[in-house]
């Protein structure tokens, strides 16, 4: 394999940079600012490929964007609206590296002793200025991983084994992770001292370093589980949310909000500071997935003035566009008739229906059944439809008639679930789902309560 020398990617990314600026200007376009990488070699990319190796960034200010290395892509760009931007490497052997760029970068992709390597081609950079991680482990810790991902390790082992105890080996490592995170913040003015990191990268690693020392005192060995108390202040100690690491602290807090019920914990104490934004924002992000839509519209005009007009708008179109989406659901009977799912709904016009997505594979899916078969004794003018995503039909045909949902225009087998716009729309990954559409044929909650909940359905199903 020939690789390429480096003065012929820098033609090669001036080239490009220059094709595309001059196209920008031919059709009086604004200026696309991106930091522009390229692979070494096939060969880089192979072994790219086989890690599973990928990049993320913080896309338009909220969402976190991923991109994998695939076969036969030696170049790619990612744009970016500020100065500089955050990229974070992971794989599958637990790399887990940041890295700084500026806007307009030309970055080469290198792999040296099985971990990745980034080279700035088009500027001089500091010695640990893009590197940085890679070389503080080295230098520091003598590992491939930083002591605090040793200790998240070890953690997360012992959130799955509650049999084993494993606090001393926690403690041991949280010390361990705490006194090397002391290391490598005098490490780092160190290296400012002697310029071998510019102070803006120093900067930025010097408050991820500050931030995992204060993310590490949440999880304490002698307690269970993180605690909400806990969670309140360090969050309040987050000035910023740009950082991908804060992003992705946001959907650690939130999973374990998830774990208590509104009587129990005032989410609202949470979403204070600047942080406390993008809590509040991703917090309303995942509740109006989970209510009616005319329930979501609700929590979001309640909370309109909390957010950003920017993020509210997103809100708001995430809720419609859900609504609209077109019904082209294609659906089969057991006796092989071809149905379209809007012709369904008109033709059920008058009752609400509450669509039950399930498969025979799915034990949780077939042991809500019991309940589902009892909605429709309940309500009169309710009728569950069993839409199976099922992608043999002869173990599908077999279900339905061992567990009893073989009832004639209620159980149909999804013939085009892939290609559908509305399954892909409401996000179907993951089964037992339910949706329920009202008595005219709208569609009205997305992510409706399971079939044994009546009282909450009593709530829902209501003229």
């Amino acid at each position: 394999m020939v690789r390429i020398p480096g003065f012929v990617l820098l033609m090669f990314f001036m080239a490009f940079w220059s094709c595309q600026s001059k196209e920008i200007k031919e059709n009086d376009l604004l200026e696309i600012e991106s930091v522009y990488f390229m692979i070494e070699d096939s060969l880089t990319l192979d072994y790219l490929h086989y890690q599973n190796a990928g990049l993320k960034y913080v896309e338009n200010e909220l969402f976190v964007a991923s991109l994998f290395f695939s076969s036969g892509d030696l170049s790619f760009h990612i744009q970016t609206a500020n100065p500089t931007l955050e990229i974070n490497y992971r794989d599958n052997s637990s790399i887990d590296f940041s890295y700084l760029f500026q806007k307009g970068d030309s970055v080469l992709i290198k792999v040296k002793d099985k971990m990745p390597w980034f080279e700035v081609l088009n500027r001089k950079t500091k010695a640990h200025e893009i590197n940085f991680e890679s070389l503080r482990n080295k230098a520091l810790y003598q590992s491939r991983y930083s002591g605090y991902q040793d200790f998240y390790l070890i953690w997360n082992m012992s959130q799955g084994n509650p049999t084993v105890d494993f606090s001393a080996d926690l403690n041991a490592t949280k010390s361990k992770a705490l006194e090397k995170l002391s290391l490598e913040k005098a490490w780092l003015d160190s290296l400012l001292q002697l310029e071998s990191i510019p102070e803006k990268a120093a900067d930025y690693f010097m408050n991820k370093t500050e931030f995992e020392r204060n993310k590490l005192a949440l999880f304490d060995p002698k307690k269970d589980s993180l605690y909400l108390t806990d969670l309140s202040n360090v969050i309040l100690e987050i000035s910023d949310y740009s950082n991908l690491y804060q992003m992705e602290f946001a959907d650690l807090v939130l999973d374990r909000l998830d774990g208590f019920s509104d009587e129990k914990v005032d989410v609202e104490d949470l979403f204070k500071g600047e942080f406390g934004k993008l809590l509040l924002f991703k917090y309303l992000e995942r509740q109006i997935f989970r209510l009616s839509f005319e329930e979501s519209e609700q929590l979001i005009a309640r909370y309109r003035n909390e957010v950003k007009s920017s993020w509210f708008s997103i809100l708001v179109d995430n809720t419609h566009s859900t609504k609209s989406l077109m019904r082209d659901i294609q659906l089969e009977d057991e006796f092989g008739n071809i149905f379209e799912f809007e012709d369904l709904l008109a033709l059920k016009e008058g009752k609400y229906l509450y669509i039950d997505f399930w498969a025979a594979w799915c034990i949780p899916c077939i042991r809500s059944f019991p309940a589902s078969l009892a909605l429709n004794e309940k309500f009169n003018d309710l009728e569950v439809l069993y839409l199976s995503i099922d992608e043999n039909q002869n173990l599908w045909k077999d279900a339905v008639q061992k567990y009893g949902v073989n009832i004639p225009n209620q159980s149909f087998l999804i013939t085009n679930k892939e290609s559908s716009a509305f399954l892909n729309g409401i996000k179907l990954q993951s089964i037992p789902r339910y949706l329920i559409f009202d008595k005219e044929g709208d569609f009205i909650h997305p992510n409706a309560p399971r079939p044994d909940s009546k009282e909450e359905l009593k709530k829902i199903i209501q003229d």
